[in-house]
């Protein structure tokens, strides 16, 4: 029986082409002018594009088939197909923007690079949010995501980084190692940026013997929830209460201000989690 598409599918899939075309503008505008390409299988296209001069997608096609099978074995169909459409789309997108835009649009290569990483940060947020990807080491990062937890981000910046590496040698230039490097950066916080929200945040663990005071300053001041944690102090086996609340970053210099003049001698963590959901933060989209 065959599943309707619905009017999230639809939506999904023109974020995905949309997302997919942002990509592409971003390496064919901003990075091949300079000899520089981006991460993964795209990035293996480009430097047989520019070693040969033959077309980019007829490279980076045939070469995500095999992963595009894991993608489906590993991720499931919905992923897989979108996963197609997206790398469809690159690929081609690729391909006419670097017609349509042979020359640099900026003298200034880390202007480019910041332009570049920032548009693919964000449009690979907008492609992965909506269930895809552009094919390659994304369908792996997604993998390795899924079931190894590990950031989409960081496992395409190590990916990348010995592609980098792979592209200096081969073209004798150092300095392409570094400054495609410097892009990968880029793109990786852009992304994890947009994956996580822009608006950061601290958790604040809190020791003290002022703790109806403190709680209470962070409630009725700051106008956001603690949390008390029973604990026993290893060394002394005494009970405390230890708090616990998460504050915009931008807060979190009046709360410290706040409980070193009434306690000096309190003990505080402060740490940043990947991310908050819940209110007064992120709202989860409620799925109809």
């Amino acid at each position: 029986m065959k599943a309707k598409l619905t009017f999230k599918d639809i939506k999904d899939y023109v974020v995905i082409v949309i997302g997919a075309l942002v990509a592409a503008f971003g390496v064919a505008v901003f990075l091949k002018p300079y000899g520089l390409i981006p991460g993964g299988i795209s990035g293996i296209s480009l430097i047989i594009n520019e070693l040969t001069g033959l077309p980019v997608s007829l490279t980076l096609i045939p070469a995500n088939i095999v992963i595009f099978l894991l993608g489906f074995k590993y991720l499931g169909t919905s992923t897989g197909t979108r996963s197609i459409l997206g790398m469809l789309v690159y690929s081609f997108g690729l391909d006419f923007f670097i017609k349509a835009f042979p020359h640099q649009l900026t003298s200034d290569v880390i202007l480019a690079i910041l332009y570049a990483g920032a548009i693919q940060g964000f449009a690979y947020a907008m492609i992965y949010s909506s269930g895809g990807s552009t094919g390659g080491t994304d369908i792996l990062a997604l993998i390795a995501n899924k079931y190894f937890d590990i950031p989409i981000g960081k496992f395409q910046l190590a990916f990348n980084t010995a592609l980098a590496t792979v592209n200096g040698i081969i073209f004798r230039s150092a300095d392409k190692v570094l400054l495609t490097i410097f892009a990968f950066f880029v793109s990786s916080y852009s992304l994890d940026v947009a994956l996580t929200g822009i608006h950061s945040t601290k958790t604040l663990l809190i020791i003290s013997d002022h703790v109806e005071e403190i709680s209470t300053f962070i409630m009725k001041e700051m106008r956001r929830g603690v949390t008390f944690i029973p604990i026993i102090g290893g060394y002394t086996g005494k009970k405390r209460i230890m708090i616990m609340t998460t504050v915009r970053k931008t807060q979190v210099p009046r709360v410290k201000r706040m409980i070193h003049n009434l306690d000096p001698e309190a003990f505080m963590m402060i740490f940043e989690p990947s991310e908050v959901w819940g209110h007064g933060f992120r709202v989860p989209e409620t799925k109809k």
